[in-house]
């Protein structure tokens, strides 16, 4: 940035133009500053004052304004001007002045110095190009403001595809678990076992509610149909036995019947974010079709299983009632 601000150490802002847009004055400018000297010249003396406006560089927002007094000399086409920094310190730079151009040499904060050309004109004039430097400020802040609209908007777009991503992948992640479940039905074997055990017990029941029949004796045909009783009874614990069975299968069944759930309700909610942001389809996007085949899929089954468990408990209240049934009637019998 070129500017003769750098030759002070403080300064006061001052508005521009205060003398009439009309008044004679000596401007120039760059591409980021806007200057204008007035001064007076009695005969080799000269009295003045400098406005600076700058915005500091490319893309800057601020114009910052600087206002300066300064005295000087001038020998033929040679001149000096001098400006109090504060406290008995002054900094001096030299330049040139003719009738159609002023140039000023101004050391910069790098340690090197850059010519300034400033020529006749107005404040008018320079008011004109602090305007400019103003235009350019606005400029630079709506540019900025569009930019970070724009990395707003785009920071919203990453966020709503990465929740759509996301969602997706919990729908994939969702039918793989269901679609491995599936493949692992619950076991049935301790209702096998369980069914043939109160099977085996029916068959004592029977024997010996008939052994019963066959003593001569009423006491011990009696006792022989209390061994029938106890035979029933061991049918019916093994009723109980399939009951705490079905249990342990509506435990499992759960368990898949969550995930179907859960399966259908993360679709949904797949649905409604991508529903967001209809131009947006993730790599992964789930198949509606497949993922309602998984779910109809996993509902045949599950109504498999739980049929199946009711079976056996039917199976088992079948032979618990025939065991009770023949029990009973050889304790009235044979004992009453």
């Amino acid at each position: 940035m070129l500017s003769l601000a750098l030759l002070t150490i403080s300064a006061c802002g001052k508005p521009t133009g205060s003398a009439g847009n009309d008044a004679k004055a000596w401007v120039g400018k760059t591409s980021t500053s806007a200057f204008m000297i007035q001064m007076t010249r009695a005969d080799h003396a000269l009295t003045g004052t400098l406005d600076e406006a700058s915005i500091g560089g490319a893309g800057e927002t601020d114009v910052k304004p600087e206002h300066l007094a300064f005295t000087g000399t001038v020998q033929e086409h040679a001149m000096t001007l001098s400006f109090p920094l504060g406290f008995g310190a002054v900094t001096t730079i030299a330049g040139t002045l003719t009738e159609s151009a002023m140039t000023l040499q101004i050391p910069q904060d790098d340690g090197t110095v850059a010519a300034v050309e400033l020529r006749p004109g107005t404040v008018g004039d320079y008011n004109s190009d602090v305007a400019a430097l103003h235009a350019g400020a606005d400029a630079n802040a709506t540019r900025q403001a569009q930019v970070a609209a724009d990395e707003q908007e785009a920071d919203r777009l990453r966020s709503q595809q990465a929740e759509i991503t996301s969602a997706a992948d919990t729908v994939a992640t969702d039918r793989s678990t269901l679609e491995e479940a599936l493949t692992k039905p619950p076991s049935f074997e301790n209702f096998e076992t369980h069914l043939r055990e109160a099977e085996d017990h029916l068959a004592e029941t029977k024997k010996y509610a008939a052994a019963a029949g066959r003593q001569s004796d009423p006491y011990d045909a009696c006792n022989t149909a209390y061994d029938a009783q106890n035979s029933a009874y061991d049918v019916a614990n093994s009723g109980y036995d399939i009951a705490t069975d079905v249990s342990d299968l509506s435990t499992a069944i759960g368990d898949v019947d969550g995930a179907a759930d859960k399966l259908e309700a993360d679709l949904s909610a797949y649905k409604d974010a991508a529903s967001g942001l209809p131009g947006f389809a993730p790599a992964n996007a789930p198949d509606a079709g497949q993922v309602a085949d998984t779910l109809q899929a996993a509902a045949r089954k599950i109504a498999g299983w739980r049929a199946s468990g009711k079976s056996y408990e039917r199976q088992a209240a079948a032979l618990t009632k025939k065991a009770n049934d023949i029990a009973e009637a050889a304790n009235k019998k044979y004992c009453e």
